[in-house]
Protein backbone atom coordinates (compact mmCIF):
# COMPACT_ATOMS: atom_id res chain seq x y z
CA UNK A 1 0.00 0.00 0.00
CA UNK A 2 1.06 3.53 -0.99
CA UNK A 3 1.17 5.65 2.54
CA UNK A 4 2.36 8.65 0.65
CA UNK A 5 -0.02 8.56 -1.78
CA UNK A 6 -3.39 8.09 0.74
CA UNK A 7 -1.31 10.78 3.31
CA UNK A 8 -1.31 13.26 0.37
CA UNK A 9 -5.15 12.33 -0.52
CA UNK A 10 -5.88 13.33 3.55
CA UNK A 11 -4.64 16.79 3.01
CA UNK A 12 -7.08 17.70 0.86
CA UNK A 13 -9.87 15.65 3.04
CA UNK A 14 -12.04 17.56 5.28
CA UNK A 15 -11.88 17.20 8.86
CA UNK A 16 -15.49 15.71 8.91
CA UNK A 17 -13.79 13.51 6.04
CA UNK A 18 -11.18 12.17 8.13
CA UNK A 19 -13.64 11.87 10.88
CA UNK A 20 -16.06 9.57 9.13
CA UNK A 21 -12.59 7.54 7.61
CA UNK A 22 -11.56 7.41 11.41
CA UNK A 23 -14.91 5.82 12.43
CA UNK A 24 -14.78 3.18 9.32
CA UNK A 25 -11.49 2.02 10.01
CA UNK A 26 -12.22 1.64 13.36
CA UNK A 27 -14.74 -0.82 12.45
CA UNK A 28 -12.31 -2.51 10.37
CA UNK A 29 -10.03 -3.17 12.95
CA UNK A 30 -12.69 -4.35 14.92
CA UNK A 31 -13.74 -7.35 12.68
CA UNK A 32 -13.71 -10.57 14.57
CA UNK A 33 -12.71 -12.40 11.14
CA UNK A 34 -9.66 -9.98 11.03
CA UNK A 35 -8.07 -10.66 14.48
CA UNK A 36 -8.87 -14.50 14.34
CA UNK A 37 -6.96 -14.30 11.00
CA UNK A 38 -4.16 -13.21 12.75
CA UNK A 39 -4.48 -14.61 16.05
CA UNK A 40 -4.71 -18.24 14.52
CA UNK A 41 -1.71 -17.53 12.62
CA UNK A 42 0.59 -16.28 15.80
CA UNK A 43 2.15 -19.06 18.22
CA UNK A 44 4.05 -18.46 21.70
CA UNK A 45 7.25 -17.98 21.34
CA UNK A 46 7.14 -16.63 17.49
CA UNK A 47 8.96 -13.69 16.66
CA UNK A 48 7.49 -10.91 14.79
CA UNK A 49 7.48 -7.41 13.79
CA UNK A 50 5.05 -4.84 15.47
CA UNK A 51 4.31 -0.50 14.83
CA UNK A 52 4.73 1.12 17.48
CA UNK A 53 2.47 4.50 17.54
CA UNK A 54 4.95 5.93 20.10
CA UNK A 55 7.88 5.97 18.32
CA UNK A 56 6.36 5.64 15.16
CA UNK A 57 8.64 2.57 13.77
CA UNK A 58 8.50 -1.30 13.61
CA UNK A 59 10.04 -3.15 16.44
CA UNK A 60 10.71 -6.98 16.85
CA UNK A 61 8.96 -8.87 19.54
CA UNK A 62 8.36 -12.20 20.92
CA UNK A 63 4.78 -13.43 21.24
CA UNK A 64 3.96 -14.28 25.07
CA UNK A 65 0.01 -14.58 25.26
CA UNK A 66 -2.69 -14.55 22.99
CA UNK A 67 -5.64 -13.05 23.96
CA UNK A 68 -8.70 -12.79 22.68
CA UNK A 69 -8.91 -9.36 21.25
CA UNK A 70 -4.80 -7.96 22.26
CA UNK A 71 -1.84 -10.18 22.18
CA UNK A 72 0.84 -9.86 24.81
CA UNK A 73 4.47 -9.36 23.50
CA UNK A 74 8.12 -8.72 25.25
CA UNK A 75 10.20 -6.32 22.87
CA UNK A 76 13.47 -7.69 21.72
CA UNK A 77 15.16 -4.36 21.38
CA UNK A 78 14.57 -3.42 25.53
CA UNK A 79 12.77 -7.01 26.90
CA UNK A 80 9.73 -4.45 27.77
CA UNK A 81 6.36 -6.24 27.71
CA UNK A 82 3.41 -4.89 25.56
CA UNK A 83 -0.23 -5.82 25.49
CA UNK A 84 -0.88 -5.08 22.10
CA UNK A 85 -4.08 -4.94 19.36
CA UNK A 86 -3.50 -7.52 16.58
CA UNK A 87 -4.11 -4.63 14.32
CA UNK A 88 -0.18 -3.62 14.92
CA UNK A 89 1.42 -7.09 14.08
CA UNK A 90 2.89 -6.64 10.69
CA UNK A 91 1.87 -10.20 9.04
CA UNK A 92 2.65 -8.91 5.90
CA UNK A 93 6.57 -8.78 6.73
CA UNK A 94 5.94 -11.90 8.81
CA UNK A 95 4.35 -14.14 6.63
CA UNK A 96 7.20 -16.40 5.79
CA UNK A 97 8.38 -16.73 9.70
CA UNK A 98 4.52 -17.86 9.66
CA UNK A 99 5.21 -20.52 7.34
CA UNK A 100 7.82 -21.74 8.64
CA UNK A 101 6.14 -22.13 12.35
CA UNK A 102 3.59 -23.78 10.92
CA UNK A 103 5.91 -26.60 9.60
CA UNK A 104 7.60 -26.87 12.68
CA UNK A 105 4.45 -26.74 14.79
CA UNK A 106 2.90 -29.61 12.07
CA UNK A 107 6.60 -31.96 12.31
CA UNK A 108 5.77 -31.48 16.33
CA UNK A 109 2.58 -33.04 16.10
CA UNK A 110 3.61 -35.67 14.30
CA UNK A 111 6.72 -36.23 16.57
CA UNK A 112 4.31 -36.18 19.27
CA UNK A 113 1.13 -37.98 18.09
CA UNK A 114 1.03 -39.84 21.51
CA UNK A 115 1.02 -36.61 23.79
CA UNK A 116 -2.09 -35.48 21.76
CA UNK A 117 -3.99 -38.69 22.55
CA UNK A 118 -3.06 -37.94 26.17
CA UNK A 119 -6.16 -38.07 28.99
CA UNK A 120 -5.28 -35.13 30.81
CA UNK A 121 -5.70 -32.02 28.14
CA UNK A 122 -4.53 -29.05 30.59
CA UNK A 123 -1.26 -30.85 30.52
CA UNK A 124 -1.19 -30.53 26.97
CA UNK A 125 -2.53 -26.91 27.11
CA UNK A 126 0.75 -26.12 29.33
CA UNK A 127 2.73 -27.78 27.06
CA UNK A 128 1.66 -26.76 23.36
CA UNK A 129 -0.41 -23.49 24.47
CA UNK A 130 -3.88 -23.22 23.34
CA UNK A 131 -4.29 -25.98 19.48
CA UNK A 132 -5.72 -24.27 16.42
CA UNK A 133 -8.35 -26.26 15.10
CA UNK A 134 -7.82 -25.72 11.47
Amino acid sequence: MDYSKILQELEEASLFDLFRLNVAINDKLKNPQRIEKVKHSLMIGQEITWFNNGTNRLEKAVVRKLNPTRCEITNLSNAKNWNILYAAINMDIDANIIKEKKLEYEQWLKNNKGLLNSSHPDILEDIVGEIPLS
